[in-house]
């Protein structure tokens, strides 16, 4: 007997012995549908005989149907396989995003400095990129005296937090009032020419009689025009 599915017409090639009176519940297999199939009626009195025409039109179609029930079958497997193929093919690339991800993370400096136009995407994600690859550690600020004299002496350390050799610029030091107005400044040589991938050098300046209303030190490279 020949089921079709109610819903999306598929049809399919059955033993009508399996269904025994009063019926029984199926399921298509292309949609889902699940609907209740009666027994086949009983047999019906055998019709004129066709004309070849119609025999071979009657064949054709009988043939048509037969090789649709029978493509129908592999369809459970193929959607399971499909399912199966695209849950891990999601896995992997998540895999694979999760660890770009931290190497884009990890090694931002070095990113950063290859294509600086980087810098403002790590911005935005509140993860600031030192363009030139060199970070202070460990700066301090101390008031000292020499032969009666004020002095004040910073000290710290330069980092290369790339993954290749750096040059080192100048290092420019600003005394500023609680408004943030500039008192004075001045630069210095850090004492090196070049630091090493992952390498660290320290530093020290010193200025005599520095400005009483200075309240803010800002420690920073010279930037290119100063």
């Amino acid at each position: 007997m020949i089921l079709t599915c109610p819903l999306c017409t598929t049809r399919y090639l059955a033993d009508a012995k399996m269904f025994a009176p009063p019926g029984r519940n199926v399921r298509c297999a292309k949609c889902g549908q699940v609907w209740f199939q009666t027994p086949a009626g009983p047999e019906s009195e055998p019709e004129p005989e066709p004309t070849i025409e119609k025999q071979a039109s009657a064949g054709a179609e009988a043939a048509s149907e037969m090789r649709y029930a029978m493509a129908a079958t592999p369809q459970r497997w193929w959607g399971s396989a499909g399912a199966l193929a695209g849950a891990l093919s999601w896995a992997a690339l998540i895999v694979l995003v999760l660890g770009l991800g931290g190497a884009t993370v990890k090694y931002r400096e070095s990113i950063a400095s290859l294509w600086p136009q980087t810098a403002t995407f790590y911005a935005a994600l509140g993860m600031p990129v030192n363009l030139r690859g060199l970070e202070f550690h460990g700066v301090t600020y101390r008031d000292q005296f020499d032969n009666g004299e004020a002095v004040l002496a910073i000290s710290g350390q330069l980092v290369n937090v790339t993954m290749h050799e750096l040059p080192i610029p100048p290092i420019r030091i600003s005394l500023s009032d609680k408004e943030r107005r500039e008192l004075y400044h001045w630069t210095f040589d850090a004492g090196v020419t070049t630091l090493a991938p992952g390498a660290h050098s320290n530093f020290m300046t010193r200025l005599a009689s520095p400005p009483q209303e200075a309240r803010n030190v800002e420690v920073r490279f010279v930037r290119s025009g100063e």
